[in-house]
């Protein structure tokens, strides 16, 4: 039976909520006391997805995920206000369900998430901010946003992705405390994570965890263990002593016509390599040291938009491939033409990517490196936002792998009758060899109605 919290969790975040939550009611008790607060929209969201596939790719013996049909839903709260004129909070917590088996199961993601479900219910943030004349601090679970693509980035890897179901991935901040300073029109802010966060996967009964066993890595080359052994790879994190903590430095700053950013980050990758054991067939998935910097810049020259996401990693100890991975990308707003047509405006986007490994991993004790769980490799991807009027949109796009030549397609289509209501029409399609990001999905092609409302 599942419990409430995995004997290893650790106490702080807990700690702080409990805090948190000892200071509203604090508050709330004592009429007079200052005390702003504004329950913010309530948001559920129920899906239902046809699966136009059979059963699960070879090598999934596990497999148990095969119902053509699948309901999904999501409750999100929100909650924020302020404890005096410069103590501000933020709140908000997810629950998820669905019909398929083991996709959700136990409360709250501890800090070490190794063997725990996936969390039907969890924070997804939980922040205490003090505004100063000349700094604001903040500490507890935040999201830390970098990057300009409207795609894909690749320099957005610092948050914590419950992706137990792809199709539903949702992006939770991680625990942390940061100072942010304003400089004139810039800002420079500093970061320190206190925990090696590990995104929730596909359980072993999911349809989306491919041929692998392990949905960080698209596929396994030759890991030097015998024909027909079982692999198995087990999660190590490191534990959260201070000097295993992760340090950001960002720096943001805009000019007429030009946004940019840099940041320079010491800590665990945001990608998996594998490590040998003295066990035959059981690997240590593990996050290893690294420094990293990215950077990234954007111009808007009246419609049209330019932009460049780069991010540039250098591993410890040759324990991963040192790399660069790049994206650039155009969009243009069209309002004349789709005037004329009898639309809004349409947007189409274009983006190029690639992945430049300049030393690759050397380390005797590591069998794989990151290479096989990177996206967008060598890639294209495109997207066209068409927005018909008030009420009615439309999108559709994908996604081409020149290296591995596998690919992904999809559209949108909604209607939101307000601004609290939105219905839509999704589907998404899939196709490519195993071992590669989408091949790994091909069976999974599938349609979804969804409904969506605030209150």
């Amino acid at each position: 039976m599942t419990k409430l919290f995995d004997k290893n969790v650790k106490k702080l975040p807990y700690l702080l909520a409990g805090i948190l939550c000892s200071f509203t009611l604090s508050h709330l008790a004592h009429a007079g006391s200052g005390l702003e607060f504004d329950f913010g929209s309530v948001d559920y969201e129920y899906a239902v997805s046809s699966m136009y596939f059979q059963a699960g790719l070879e090598g999934q013996e596990e497999y148990r995920d095969d119902d053509r049909l699948k309901f999904w839903n999501k409750l999100e709260i929100e909650n924020d206000g302020s404890f005096s004129e410069y103590l501000y909070y933020e709140i908000s917590g997810q629950i998820m369900f669905s019909s398929n088996e083991g996709d959700y199961r136990g409360y709250f993601t501890g800090t070490s998430n190794t063997k725990k479900p996936n969390a039907f219910a969890d924070l997804k943030a939980l922040t205490i901010s003090y505004e100063a004349d000349g700094y604001t601090l903040f500490v507890g679970k935040l999201s830390t946003d970098i990057g300009f693509a409207e795609i894909y980035s690749p320099v957005d890897v610092y948050s914590f992705s419950n992706g137990a179901d792809p199709v539903h991935a949702q992006e939770f901040g991680l625990w942390q405390a940061r100072v942010e300073v304003p400089v004139e029109d810039d800002t420079i802010s500093y970061s320190v994570m206190f925990f090696e966060e590990n995104g929730h996967q596909p359980s072993g009964a999911s349809r989306w965890q491919g041929a692998s066993g392990d949905s960080a890595f698209f596929g396994t080359g030759d890991l030097g263990v015998p024909s027909g052994t079982k692999t198995k790879f087990v999660t190590r994190p490191r534990d959260d002593r201070p000097s295993n903590w992760s340090h950001l430095m960002q720096y943001d700053g805009i000019r007429e016509g030009l946004d940019f950013f840099g940041t320079l980050y010491l800590g665990p990758a945001p990608y998996s390599v594998l490590k040998s054991t003295e066990k035959v067939g059981t690997f240590n998935k593990v996050k290893p040291w690294v420094t990293s910097g990215s950077f990234g810049v954007a111009s808007t020259i009246g419609s049209w938009k330019l932009y460049s996401d780069n991010y540039l990693q250098f591993s410890h100890s040759d324990a991963d491939d040192d790399f660069l991975k790049t994206i650039l990308g155009v969009s243009y707003r069209e309002t004349n033409i789709a005037n004329d047509l009898g639309l809004k405006e349409i947007e189409p986007i274009f983006e190029v990517s690639n992945d430049v490994i300049t030393v690759r991993q050397e380390h005797e004790g590591y069998v794989q490196s990151s290479r096989r769980g990177r996206p967008h490799r060598q890639s294209v991807l495109f997207q066209i936002k068409v927005d018909i009027n008030d009420d009615w949109s439309a999108r559709i796009g994908g996604s081409y792998n020149v290296r591995d030549k596998d690919s992904s397609s999809g559209f949108v289509i909604r209607y939101s009758p307000n601004d609290d209501t939105k219905i839509s029409l999704k589907g998404s399609s899939y196709s490519g060899k195993d071992g590669t990001q989408f091949g790994r999905w091909r069976k999974n092609d599938f349609v979804e109605l969804e409904y969506s409302v605030n209150f």
